[in-house]
């Protein structure tokens, strides 16, 4: 079974040692609320939480993610979903990251009720890995790349080209049929 490679049972303190996670905030503009993060070829960050829903892509090598005090091993080419409020922390041997932190309300408004933004809330009520083949079959990465590229151009528009991606990249992982992706990892349920 997948799920038990990639996850080790018990807890990562032993990894990180002890650490106190802390809220990640002030990061992102008001306004416009999707940050992209493009990491180095080696990647640490401390255990966090936010209210944003965060995508990451592994661009290189593999990543190795505490989720919830539980390790999840990615390999190059994955996708793992973190729902918002997951405590997380990048560990070593992680590789080089493409990352997309977003507010929902920046997608669903104020009033999420309908049945599109019922799909979206459904999406992220998770933590999902999406299996290389997978995201390689529905151009994921190149959805999350041109997102990436929208944002370091800046060029006249790019807020509203930013915003029109991310909306095709969610409708499009809304539409991964079950089993096309591995959610419900240890401690992400609702």
């Amino acid at each position: 079974m997948e799920r038990a490679e990639r996850f080790i049972l018990g807890k990562v303190g032993d990894v990180m040692g002890t650490m106190t996670s802390f809220l990640e905030r002030g990061l992102m503009d008001e306004d416009f609320p999707i940050r992209v993060v493009q990491t180095e070829e080696t990647f640490l960050f401390a255990p966090h939480w936010h209210e944003e829903v965060e995508i990451v892509y592994v661009a290189e090598s593999g990543a190795r993610v505490e989720l919830n005090h539980h390790l999840c091993e990615l390999k190059k080419g994955e996708i793992l979903m973190i729902k918002p409020g997951e405590v997380h922390s990048f560990l070593p041997g992680t590789g080089k990251l493409l990352i997309i932190v977003f507010r929902m309300h920046f997608l669903t408004g104020t009033n999420p009720c309908g049945p599109d933004e019922q799909s979206l809330k459904s999406l992220v009520s998770h933590n999902t890995v999406i299996p290389a083949h997978q995201v390689q079959k529905a151009n994921l990465a190149l959805m999350m790349k041109a997102i990436a590229e929208e944002e370091s151009g800046r060029q006249p528009g790019y807020k509203w080209s930013m915003k029109a991606r991310l909306y095709d990249l969610i409708v499009r992982l809304i539409r991964l049929k079950p089993g096309q992706m591995e959610d419900d990892y240890p401690g992400g349920a609702s």
